[in-house]
C-alpha cells in the first residue's frame, strides 16, 4: 500500500477542482515509460483507493500500488510551486 501525506491529500483535492474532469473519471497514478504521471481515467477493480476527509483523491494503479508498496507521497512547497514527490520506503534490515 501507498501512503499519502493529508498535504498530497490536499493538494490532489486542489488538483481535482482545478482540472473540473468528468463525473465517472478519477484522478489516477499511473506507471508511464518515463516513470509515474497523474491522469483521468475510469476505475478499475485492483486500484489502491485513497480517501481524505470521506472524499476519494487518488486512484493508484493496482501494480504501481504494488510495486510502490511502503512509499509515501507527499507535497513539496517549491518557488515554482506544490509538486507531489514518491519518497521510497526505508530498506528492510535482514532481508
Amino acid at each position: 500500500m501507498v501512503n499519502v501525506t493529508d498535504r498530497a491529500a490536499k493538494l490532489l483535492l486542489e488538483i481535482r477542482e482545478q482540472t473540473n474532469p468528468e463525473a465517472d473519471q478519477s484522478l489516477r497514478l499511473v506507471q508511464t515509460e518515463d516513470g509515474y504521471t497523474l491522469t483521468y481515467g475510469g476505475q478499475e477493480v485492483d486500484d489502491q483507493v485513497v480517501e481524505s476527509e470521506g472524499q476519494e483523491v487518488l486512484r493508484i494503479e493496482g501494480e504501481v500500488s504494488r510495486q510502490l508498496s511502503g512509499a509515501t507521497i507527499d507535497a513539496e512547497e517549491r518557488p515554482d510551486g506544490a509538486r507531489l514527490v514518491i519518497a521510497a520506503p526505508p530498506p528492510q534490515e535482514g532481508i
